[in-house]
C-alpha cells in the first residue's frame, strides 16, 4: 500500500488543500451491460493533496517588498477605504504607461498584444525555476458539507502527513473552498487546541470566480447582455461560463481603460512621451474624481465599473504572478462588490482571510510573501495557479476520470496508487470520451474580442463631457430606458454602500468577536440594471395582504368605537397562532446592559469593565479561588469529530473541564452542578418538549451506556440529549468516569460534584470520598444552584464557567439584593473569550442618572429581562429587549412614580444572613411600561394638528412646545380623561388598533389585554423569586396555578388571557354549529 508521507519532503513549507468530490454514474449506461436508468449520486469523497517547492527562494531577481506596518495598523489599513500598498501602485503605473505607449495600437492590428502580456515585463513575479511538487493524500468516504465529518477528516490527515511529530511540521496551511474554509474556522473556533496545528486559507480561485459574477449582475442588461454573442459565444452575458465570462471581462478592463487614458489625455493635451510617474498618479486621481464627482451620471457609472474591472484583473494578475501584497488590496476593493451585492458567504470569507494575516506566524507571512500561496505546476513565469484551482485541475480531474462503476473500494485503490497510475489513466481518456459529446465553442482571440467591444463603446463616448450632466441609463439601447431612481441610486452608490456594509462587520465581528453564535444576517442585495422581478409567491403575499386591508378597513367603518374590544382580545402579540410561547434571544441582554452603561458618566474608569475579554483571576491568580461549573454547558457541546467512543469522550470532558480550566487555572475547589430532574420546576416541562420537538428523539434502544459505545455527533447527538433517559444515563456514566479518576489519581484540588445521581453532594480530594450535608439543596435548575453554591462557599473569588444568560443575570440582582457581599465573582460566558465581572456590573448601573433614585434599579432591569421574554416566558411580537430597557431608563421617574417595579422585602437565609428577596413585580409600573412601549410604537400616528385635536378634546392645559416627546406630553400633562391605568391601557389599545389596521399582523401588534398582562407579569414573577430561592437550601411549594399556569391532566399549560374573556372570544368568532345541543366548540367543524 502506497504511503504519501513518503513522497513528501518534511522540510520544506506544506501547502494542503482539500475539497469536495462527488461522483455520479455518468456513463454507467453506455460501459454497464443492461443499461441504467436516471443520474444518480453514486459516492461522496473528500481527497486531499500536498503540494510544495523543494527550493523555497523565489526564482524573480527582486525580493517582493511591501509596507512595513503593524499588525494593528494592517488590520485598520486593509479595511480603510484609500488605502493601497506599493505592489498596487505599481500595477496601476504599469497598466496606465501600457495603454499610454499603446494608445495608437489598433486591437485588430497585426502588433496588438493583450495587456497583461505586456505586464510580463514591467512587474516583478515569484515562480519557482523548477515546477511545484504535488502529492495526492488522504482519500475518505465523506462529505465536506458537513462540520463534523470535516474536522474527522482533517484529524485523519494529521495522522497520515505525521503533523506535530518530531521531523514534521508542527502546522499546515490548509486550503479549500468557501465551506471548507468556513468548516476549518469553526473547528478552531471551537477546538482551539485540537485544530491550532491548521491555518486555513480560502480558495483564490472560488474568489475569482464570485468576484467575476458579481460583476456581471452590476452590468447585466446595461447593454452588455448582447456582447457575449457579438464576441463568438453561444449565449449572452449572463449565460456564459465562467471561462468565458472572465475572457470578457478582462477585455471589458482593456477597453474601458483605453477609453479612459484617451479622454484624459485629450483633455490635459498628453502625448503618449509624456510618460512619468506624476503622470499616472494624475491619471488615477482623475479616475476617482470623475467617480464620485462627475455630473454625468453614465460617466461615473463606467468610471466606477473600469476600477472594479481593475482590481479583478490585479487579482487575476496577483494570482498568476504570486504577489501577496497585490493579492491582498484587490480583494480588499472586491469585498466592497460582495457586501453590496449580498454574496453574505464570500463577503465573510474575504474579511476573515485579510484579518487572518495578522495570525499567520512570521515563516508563513515569508513564504506568502514568496509567491508560495500560489502553485506553479510547470514552472513557468506569470502561470502560477490558486490552491484550489490546482487541487481541481489535478487530483480531482483525475478521479473524476475515472467512471466506470465507481464503488468505495475501487476509488480509495485507485487514489492510494494515483502517483503511479499516469499511464492506465491516460488509456480511460481514449476509451471514456469517446462515449462524450463535447464540442468546442470557437472563441476569438483576444486581441480580436477587445476590438469588437470597442467598437461597439467608443460611438457613445462614455467618458466625454463629464460635466454635463446626464442621467444614468442603458446608453447602448436605442432609444435608452429610463431607470427607476432607486436603481439609479444604488447602481452610483456602490462603493459607499459596499464599504460601510464592510466596516460595519469588521467593527462587529472582527474587531470585537461575538462570544456566542451569531444568528444569519438580513440580505441586502442593491438593485441593478436588471427590473426586479416578482416572484407568484411575493404577488400572492400582496394579494392576501391587501384583502386583509379591505377587510380591517371594513371592519373598521363599521364598528368604530368598539371593534377593537371584541374582534381582538386573544393575545397574539404573545403568543403563536398555534398557543406556544414566542421565542426570544436573551444574549441580547448583554447588548441592552451595555447601551445603559453607555450613559454613564465616567464608566470607563470603573476598575473592571462588567464585560471584558479577559479575567483578572488569571493574571493574579488568587489562593482560594474557586471555579463553579455547570456541568450541562460543557455536554450540551456535540463531541470533537476526533473523538468515537463514550470513554474518549468522558476522558476528554475531563481534561477540558477540571486538569486544564481547573487546576490549570490554579483553582482550589471546582464544583461540578448538575440539573436535579426531580427537583425540576414543571413550567419547564413547556420548554424541553419544545426543544426535543424542533430537534427529534433519538430511541432508548439506539445508546447503550458503555465504554467502548459509539458517540454520535452533530445533530444525532441533539437528538440524544433530547431523550431524557438516555441523557441521564450518559451524565451517570461520565460522573462514575469522573470518580473513578478522583480516587485512583488523585488531583491537587478538591473536587465537588452535586448531581441527582447522589444523595447529596460528594467531595473527592487526595484520593478519598467523602459527602458534604451542608450543600445538600432541592435545586433542580444549575442556574439556581450554582448561586446556591457560591453564597456557601468560603471562598471570596469565585469563577463561575457558565454561558447561559440567566446565570449572570440572577447573580447581578442577588449581588444588589445583598446576598453575595464580600465576594468577587466572574461569569465566564465564553470559555477563554467573555467574562462578566458581577460587581462591576452592578456598581454601573447603580450610577445611571436616571436610575439613581430607584432603591433598585438592577432588579428594576433583571424583572424586564424575564418580562421582556425568557425561557418559560414569552416575548411580545416585534419587541426587543433593548426597547423595554430603554423606554424604562428614559421614563423611570414616570413608570416608578407610584412604586418601583419591583417590590423587595428583608428576609433571613442561610446561616441567619439577611438581605432582600422579590415579593412581586408591581402591576401599575409594569402596566405603565408596557403601555409606553407600545406608544412611542406609534408616535407617528400623532402629527401635529392630531396632538392639537387630542389635546383640546382631553386637557385645558397649555401645549407643550416640544411636540414630538409625545410619551412625556402624556405621562406629565394634566389629563384627566387618563387618570387610572385601565383608561391609559384603552387609549393605547384604541392607537395601537387605528394605526396597524391595515397591517396583515394586526393582532400581533395590539396591545394584549389588562387580564393578559397581569399573567404574563405573574410567570415571570415565578421566574425572578426562583431565582432568589437559591438563598436557601429548600424550595416552597409552589402553587403554578396562581402565576399564569394551568393543569391540563399531567401537563402544564400557559393561560394567556381571562378564561371569561376568551369564552367570549370563541362564541363570537364560531363559524357555525350543526350540534343538536351541548355544543362546547371541541369540534372542528365548530371551532
Amino acid at each position: 500500500m502506497r504511503n504519501a508521507i513518503d513522497e513528501i519532503n518534511p522540510k520544506v513549507f506544506w501547502r494542503v488543500t482539500i475539497d469536495n468530490l462527488d461522483f455520479r454514474i455518468k456513463y454507467a449506461k453506455k460501459l454497464v451491460s443492461g443499461g441504467c436508468g436516471a443520474l444518480k449520486r453514486a459516492l461522496h469523497l473528500i481527497t486531499s493533496q500536498v503540494t510544495f517547492r523543494q527550493c523555497t527562494e523565489p526564482s524573480s531577481v527582486s525580493k517582493q517588498t511591501g509596507s512595513s506596518i503593524t499588525p494593528k495598523e494592517l488590520l485598520e489599513l486593509h479595511f480603510a477605504i484609500d488605502y493601497e500598498d506599493s505592489q498596487f501602485t505599481l500595477f496601476k503605473k504599469n497598466t496606465f504607461e501600457t495603454a499610454m505607449r499603446n494608445i495608437d495600437v489598433d486591437f485588430n492590428s497585426p502588433d496588438a498584444k493583450p495587456l497583461l502580456m505586456h505586464l510580463h515585463k514591467t512587474m516583478p513575479h515569484w515562480t519557482p525555476s523548477h515546477s511545484d511538487s504535488v502529492v495526492y493524500a488522504t482519500v475518505d468516504e465523506a462529505h465536506s458539507g458537513t462540520f463534523e465529518q470535516v474536522g474527522d477528516y482533517l484529524s485523519k490527515l494529521k495522522t497520515d502527513l505525521k503533523i506535530g511529530q518530531e521531523g514534521y511540521p508542527s502546522y499546515v496551511i490548509v486550503g479549500g473552498d468557501q465551506q471548507i474554509y468556513a468548516h476549518m474556522k469553526n473547528l478552531k473556533i471551537k477546538y482551539s487546541e485540537r485544530y491550532e496545528w491548521v491555518y486555513p486559507v480560502p480558495g483564490d480561485w472560488h474568489i475569482m470566480k464570485t468576484a467575476a459574477e458579481a460583476i456581471r449582475g452590476i452590468i447585466l442588461n446595461g447593454g452588455f447582455s448582447i456582447f457575449g454573442k457579438k464576441c463568438g459565444h453561444k449565449g449572452d452575458i449572463n449565460q456564459l461560463q465562467w471561462q468565458d465570462l472572465h475572457s470578457l471581462l478582462v477585455s471589458l478592463h482593456e477597453v474601458l481603460l483605453k477609453c479612459a487614458v484617451k479622454e484624459y489625455c485629450c483633455s490635459h493635451s498628453l502625448q503618449s512621451s509624456d510618460i512619468n510617474a506624476e503622470s499616472s498618479d494624475a491619471f488615477w486621481t482623475w479616475v476617482g474624481t470623475l467617480r464620485t464627482g462627475s455630473a454625468n451620471e453614465v460617466c461615473c457609472f463606467w468610471m466606477q465599473m473600469l476600477l472594479y474591472l481593475h482590481a479583478y484583473v490585479g487579482f487575476y494578475f496577483a494570482i498568476r504572478s504570486g504577489n501577496w501584497f497585490l493579492r491582498n488590496t484587490t480583494l480588499r476593493i472586491l469585498t466592497e462588490v460582495f457586501f453590496a451585492y449580498a454574496r453574505d458567504k464570500y463577503e465573510e470569507l474575504s474579511v476573515y482571510t485579510l484579518a487572518d494575516a495578522l495570525t499567520y506566524p512570521e515563516d508563513v507571512l515569508k513564504y506568502f510573501k514568496n509567491g508560495e500561496w500560489t502553485v506553479s505546476v510547470k514552472g513557468r513565469p506569470f502561470h502560477n495557479i490558486a490552491l484550489d484551482e490546482a487541487h481541481e485541475s489535478i487530483v480531482n480531474r483525475k478521479l473524476k476520470q475515472i467512471t466506470s462503476r465507481p464503488s468505495h473500494f475501487r476509488m480509495v485503490e485507485l487514489a492510494d496508487f494515483m502517483s503511479y497510475l499516469e499511464n492506465t489513466l491516460s488509456s480511460f481518456d481514449s476509451y471514456v470520451l469517446q462515449y462524450t459529446s463535447t464540442t468546442t465553442t470557437d472563441k476569438k482571440a483576444h486581441c480580436v474580442r477587445a476590438g469588437i467591444i470597442y467598437d461597439l463603446i467608443t460611438p457613445h463616448c462614455l467618458f466625454q463631457n463629464p460635466s454635463q450632466p446626464q442621467c444614468l441609463c442603458n446608453v447602448f439601447a436605442s432609444p435608452p430606458p429610463a431607470l427607476d431612481p432607486g436603481n439609479v441610486k444604488d447602481l452610483l452608490s456602490i462603493s459607499k454602500i459596499g464599504n460601510e456594509r464592510m466596516l460595519s462587520f469588521v467593527r462587529q465581528y472582527v474587531l470585537t468577536p461575538p462570544s456566542e453564535i451569531r444568528q444569519k444576517r438580513r440580505r441586502q442585495k442593491l438593485r441593478t440594471f436588471t427590473p426586479v422581478k416578482a416572484s407568484t409567491r411575493q404577488l400572492n403575499s400582496k394579494l392576501n395582504q391587501a384583502s386583509l386591508l379591505l377587510s380591517n378597513a371594513y371592519r373598521s367603518l363599521m364598528s368604530p368605537g368598539s371593534g377593537f374590544k371584541q374582534t381582538y382580545p386573544f393575545p397574539l402579540a404573545l403568543c403563536s397562532p398555534n398557543g406556544t410561547i414566542r421565542p426570544c434571544s436573551k444574549s441580547t441582554f448583554r447588548d441592552v446592559v451595555l447601551s445603559v452603561l453607555s450613559g454613564v458618566p465616567g464608566s470607563t474608569s470603573l476598575s473592571h469593565d462588567p464585560f471584558v475579554t479577559t479575567c483578572s483571576f488569571f493574571t493574579n491568580p488568587p489562593s482560594d479561588l474557586e471555579m463553579l461549573v455547570d456541568f450541562l454547558f460543557f455536554l450540551h457541546q456535540p463531541p470533537p469529530p476526533d473523538i468515537c467512543t463514550l470513554a474518549a469522550f468522558s476522558d476528554y470532558l475531563w481534561n477540558r473541564i477540571v486538569l486544564k480550566l481547573g487546576i490549570g487555572r490554579g483553582a482550589k475547589v471546582i464544583r461540578i452542578i448538575v440539573d436535579k430532574s426531580q427537583y425540576l420546576p414543571q413550567p419547564r416541562t413547556i420548554l424541553h418538549t419544545t426543544r426535543s420537538g424542533k430537534t427529534g428523539t433519538m430511541g432508548t434502544d439506539e445508546f447503550t451506556t458503555n465504554a467502548d459505545a459509539h458517540i454520535p455527533h452533530g445533530n444525532t447527538y441533539q437528538q440524544l440529549l433530547a431523550n431524557k433517559d438516555l441523557k441521564n444515563s450518559l451524565i451517570a456514566y461520565i460522573l462514575s468516569s469522573f470518580r473513578e479518576k478522583a480516587l485512583s489519581s488523585p488531583v491537587p484540588c478538591q473536587l465537588i460534584v452535586d448531581s441527582e445521581t447522589l444523595n447529596c453532594p460528594v467531595s473527592y480530594h487526595n484520593g478519598t470520598e467523602m459527602s458534604v450535608p451542608t450543600l445538600k439543596n432541592e435545586h433542580g435548575e444549575a442556574d439556581y444552584n450554582i448561586w446556591f453554591h457560591a453564597i456557601m462557599a468560603m471562598s471570596e473569588n469565585i469563577l463561575i464557567v457558565a454561558s447561559d444568560t440567566d446565570i449572570w443575570t440572577y447573580g447581578i440582582a442577588l449581588k444588589e439584593a445583598g446576598w453575595l457581599e464580600g465576594k468577587c465573582i466572574i461569569v465566564e460566558r465564553n470559555v477563554h473569550q467573555e467574562y462578566v465581572d458581577i460587581n462591576s456590573t452592578v456598581t454601573a448601573i447603580s450610577l445611571h442618572p436616571s436610575l439613581k433614585q430607584l432603591a433598585f434599579p438592577v432588579n428594576c432591569l433583571v424583572s424586564i429581562y424575564f418580562l421582556s421574554g425568557c425561557d418559560y416566558v414569552s416575548s411580545f411580537f416585534r419587541t426587543t429587549k433593548q426597547t423595554f430597557v430603554s423606554t424604562f431608563v428614559e421614563y423611570a421617574s414616570y413608570i416608578c412614580k407610584d412604586g418601583e417595579l419591583v417590590c423587595m422585602e428583608l428576609v433571613q437565609g442561610i446561616s441567619g444572613r439577611q438581605a432582600h428577596t422579590l415579593a412581586n413585580i408591581n402591576e401599575t409600573a409594569w402596566g405603565k411600561l408596557v403601555c409606553s412601549v407600545y406608544l412611542l410604537k406609534h408616535k407617528t400616528l400623532f402629527s401635529s394638528e392630531r396632538i392639537d385635536l387630542l389635546h383640546r378634546s382631553m386637557s385645558t392645559t397649555p401645549l407643550p412646545q416640544d411636540k414630538t416627546r409625545l410619551l412625556k406630553w402624556l405621562a406629565y400633562s394634566d389629563i384627566a380623561a387618563l387618570d387610572t391605568l385601565a383608561k391609559w391601557h384603552d387609549f393605547v389599545r384604541r392607537v395601537c388598533f387605528y394605526h396597524s389596521t391595515c397591517s396583515k399582523d394586526h393582532e400581533c401588534l395590539m396591545i394584549p389585554s389588562i387580564g393578559a398582562l397581569k399573567y404574563h407579569r405573574l410567570r415571570a414573577e415565578y421566574i425572578m423569586k426562583a431565582g432568589y430561592s437559591s438563598v436557601t437550601a429548600s424550595i416552597a411549594q409552589v402553587h403554578y396555578t396562581e402565576y399564569g399556569w394551568k393543569k391540563v391532566g399531567e401537563q402544564l399549560q400557559v393561560v394567556w388571557d381571562e378564561e371569561s374573556v376568551l369564552a367570549t372570544f370563541l362564541t363570537s368568532n364560531r363559524s357555525g354549529c350543526s350540534c343538536k345541543g351541548g355544543c362546547d366548540g371541541s369540534t372542528s367543524g365548530c371551532k
